[in-house]
């Protein structure tokens, strides 16, 4: 399955970045009691593709060079973080990332209920 690749190599660090927030976020609000959500307005399919020894640019794309790995993205590390949110929402737009996104159920078993996953456009 073919997706556009794109960002660059700041967008691993944004992406650790934002994980050890979540991280960080959880940990220090784990005793009040507050319900914690999780928003993700542009959550994508929660993987990025990545050209095996090249950088995220989106010049490979028009390359042609193959891409046979992906990193995880916001959505997939949000969930995978000590601490887990009570509600996880994550919109997109575009009915073939949505479907992908449905994965995320049932690789993350435990946390389905918590899940919802809208196709809907963000800037509305």
């Amino acid at each position: 399955m073919a997706q556009r690749v794109f960002g660059s190599g700041d967008t691993v660090v944004k992406l650790k970045t934002v994980a050890d927030y979540l991280n960080f976020y959880t940990s220090a609000l784990a005793k009040q009691r507050f319900k914690l959500k999780y928003l993700d307005a542009f959550a994508g399919t929660g993987r990025i593709p990545f050209a095996s020894g090249l950088p995220l640019l989106s010049e490979i794309d028009s390359i042609g060079v193959e891409v046979e790995h992906f990193i995880e993205g916001s959505a997939r590390r949000a969930l995978q973080i000590a601490r887990p949110f009570d509600r996880y929402v994550f919109a997109e737009l575009e009915a073939k990332k949505v479907r992908q996104l449905e994965s995320l159920k049932s690789d993350f078993g435990n946390l389905t209920d918590r899940i919802e996953i809208w196709k809907s456009d963000a800037n509305e």
